[in-house]
């Protein structure tokens, strides 16, 4: 009985590692994907900031080709 339960205990805590490693692994990964996520919304804002300034620019350019 004491060997069968030495045995359980044993495989409850490969069965913790194992899930413990898991919980880790999954830890990296989502920081790889938040990281990427992150870059991406920062080139995403530099781009509509570019956007804005080329339409300011045109605005302003036909505004004074209409005034001219």
């Amino acid at each position: 009985m004491t060997r069968r339960c030495n045995h359980r205990k044993d495989e409850d805590v490969d069965g913790v590692k194992e899930l413990a490693q898991a919980i880790v692994q999954f830890g990296v990964f989502y920081e790889k994907v938040e990281g990427v996520k992150q870059r991406q919304m920062i080139e995403l804002e530099k781009q509509m900031m570019e956007f804005m300034k080329n339409l300011e620019f045109q605005k302003m350019q036909l505004f004074m080709d209409w005034h001219v």
